[in-house]
């Protein structure tokens, strides 16, 4: 099997068109059909069901798809192989969205100056954090998930060969909600109380992973959202109440609201690191881990 011929069933899926495919691969499309149909030979099945001058999966394309962009992606972090091992000295970390993140990097860099890298960071999701350790957009990840799903996410991640360390355990689960919102009178909100209400989570999480452990029904009034700057301005404007890591630090900037436990619920949250199992962090990279260990580690020694 030709590896190139997955990327040619690829684009061609993209596309929905082997003329349009062909353009964009810079080849004929009467080489890219005779690619293809080898491949089809070599496999004994069908990947596209042809039908005038379009093309739609088999079957068999379908699962033929799930394997080939897990093949590619794997193909792509072995030619960025050598990238990786170079001297880099910056900072690249993709983290899970948190205050307490960002603000410790802005203190890392302040305590630790370094005026001759530039260094990168994002805040997404999970689901988009571990998709860009493995596809070489960032090098490394600050995650966080519910504890009890810390196993799952650690054999999925090591189905993309990386590697997991968990930096703090026991992190609560808090609600944040406006000064101005009767419930915020209470010491803390129950789960029945929070599906009454109308609740604000970050998105790229899946339900099994936050909704789901919190026992919020699929059908409950919540509005997913991207960004931390939205999630503040829905809770302090619109009256919703967000659901999110203990980060005293979010609710200290959000001046008008307040952050209260949940009454009866035991789960807590774990944050880990994620790294490609074969890349040794840099000198400033390991700096910064200790740094927000340490950090995890007062913030939550705080509230006790």
């Amino acid at each position: 099997m030709n590896i190139f011929h997955i990327g040619y069933v690829l684009e061609v899926h993209m596309c929905g068109s082997i003329n349009q495919a062909a353009k964009n691969l810079y080849i004929s499309q009467s080489s890219l059909s005779s690619a293809i149909r080898k491949l089809e030979g070599e496999l004994g099945y069908n990947i596209f069901a042809r039908k005038n001058n379009n093309v739609t999966l088999t079957p068999e394309g379908v699962v033929f798809l799930e394997s080939a962009k897990i093949i590619q992606s794997e193909i792509s972090r072995i030619q960025k192989i050598p990238f990786m091992f170079l001297n880099q000295k910056n900072l690249s970390f993709v983290c899970n969205y948190s205050s307490l993140f960002m603000q410790s990097l802005i203190a890392y860099k302040k305590n630790s100056p370094d005026d001759n890298v530039q260094d990168f960071f994002k805040e997404t999701g999970l689901i988009n954090a571990r998709k860009d350790v493995v596809e070489q957009r960032y090098r490394l990840g600050i995650c966080y998930c519910f504890s009890r799903r810390l196993m799952h996410h650690t054999e999925v991640s090591l189905k993309y060969n990386l590697a997991t360390e968990v930096l703090h355990s026991n992190i609560p689960v808090m609600a944040i909600l406006s000064k101005r919102n009767p419930l915020a009178e209470k010491g803390s909100l129950t789960i029945d109380e929070l599906s009454a209400h109308k609740l604000i989570c970050f998105e790229d999480f899946e339900y099994d992973d936050w909704l789901g452990i919190l026992g919020i029904p699929p059908t409950g009034s919540v509005l997913n959202i991207f960004d931390r700057g939205g999630m503040a301005e829905a809770v302090s404007k619109d009256n919703y109440i967000a659901l999110m890591i203990n980060d005293p630090l979010q609710t200290e900037q959000m001046k008008d609201c307040v952050s209260l436990p949940i009454a009866g619920f035991e789960e807590s949250i774990s944050v880990f690191l994620l790294r490609p199992r074969n890349y040794m962090l840099n000198k400033r990279e390991k700096g910064f881990v200790r740094h927000i260990k340490q950090k995890l580690q007062d913030t939550q020694k705080s509230r006790l």
